[in-house]
């Protein structure tokens, strides 16, 4: 699993996007997660 740091909520959904179009997974829509805005998805080969 790799992360990543950007600027706001709206780079967090474009990035989110950006995996799901093609055809990942949701494994978590971008919201509030304690003190930071993130979201979990998982590539076209299962990795998170």
């Amino acid at each position: 699993m790799i992360g990543f740091w950007v600027g706001d909520k709206a780079d967090v959904e474009r990035v989110y996007n950006l995996a799901i179009i093609p055809g990942g997974t949701c494994e978590g829509a971008p919201g509030q997660r304690g003190p930071t805005f993130s979201a979990y998805a998982r590539d076209l080969y299962g990795n998170k």
